[in-house]
């Protein structure tokens, strides 16, 4: 009989951001950035300067954290708070990059 084999949490997050909303949303980058420019839109009266991408998905790791702390926490949160984290950390190392 063949043995199946259990997707970790991390290796199920990187699938997901990866290849699966990758390919439904495109590259997390250019999601984000357009989510950055509406909520730099929707808040601008109260900030100094614009939302960066990585700040979202920074944010995106709170609200994710903030539906489990509010209602029955959830693997999809979990999951998608390592994705993010993913992303983030893509971003800020491209910015360390960049600053060099």
């Amino acid at each position: 009989m063949e043995e199946t084999k259990i997707e970790s949490i991390e290796e199920e997050a990187r699938r997901l951001v990866n290849v699966d909303r990758q390919d439904t949303y495109g590259p997390p980058e250019e999601n984000l950035l357009m989510i950055a420019r509406l909520w730099t839109l929707y808040l601008a009266s109260q900030i100094k300067s614009g939302i960066s991408a990585k700040q979202v998905a920074e944010m995106m790791i709170l609200l994710k954290l903030a539906r489990n702390v509010s209602g029955l926490p959830r693997r999809d949160n979990y999951i998608d708070m390592i994705g993010y984290t993913i992303i983030a950390e893509r971003l800020g190392c491209q910015q360390v990059k960049t600053n060099d």
